[in-house]
């Protein structure tokens, strides 16, 4: 099983709200996706072909390209917007009780690359910073890099050989987030 670890921010005021997509411009919205390159974080349980509910890094992409493949909504190409904006990753959902379609700014903060350890590295981990992943599911990125300054958690890391990883999460705690509030928080990818 793999563990993911990734950057959110769920405290920060977001000054877009969801909007409504049609299943035409969600299509659309995945022909885009995926003729640019860009990929499609489904979640489990999603179909290949169309999934209804998934994240993608719109960072890498002009706006007018999603504006044109949109039908140039303001309230979309707004959303869209401060998702690039605060390096955000983007977010699509329908809610199994509802047939809407929305499209909204995650809570994932896309500018650093999400790390995927294998349970056993991921203890280890856990183990190196203090923490019980039974009792927490993220950490502050501002006390992740006190932590990673400590000697003895360098230390830690080495005697535990995840040196790697240590190397890996001080580039990810070196990440500008702007003015939001980031946190590293980690899930089973198989959940």
């Amino acid at each position: 099983m793999l563990v993911t670890f990734r950057i959110i921010d769920t405290q920060s005021r977001l000054h877009t709200t969801p909007a409504i997509i049609s299943a035409r411009e969600l299509a659309s919205l995945v022909t885009l996706l995926r003729t640019t390159g860009l990929i499609i974080d489904a979640d489990p349980g999603e179909t290949d072909h169309l999934p209804y509910k998934f994240e993608f890094n719109a960072n890498s992409l002009a706006l007018a390209r999603f504006a044109d493949t949109l039908n140039w909504r303001e309230d979309i190409i707004g959303i869209i917007e401060e998702a690039q904006f605060l390096g955000r990753s983007l977010r699509v959902e329908r809610a199994d009780d509802d047939i809407d379609i929305q499209l909204r700014v995650s809570e994932h903060i896309a500018l650093a690359a999400d790390l995927l350890l294998r349970a056993d590295t991921a203890a280890k981990l856990f183990a190196a910073i203090g923490i019980d992943p039974a009792k927490r599911s993220s950490i502050s990125i501002d006390r992740l890099r006190d932590l990673l300054q400590q000697p003895c958690t360098m230390k830690t890391f080495e005697d535990l050989q995840i040196r790697t990883v240590f190397d890996m999460l001080g580039m990810t705690v070196s990440t500008d987030c702007g003015e939001q509030l980031p946190r590293l928080s980690w899930a089973d990818a198989m959940a």
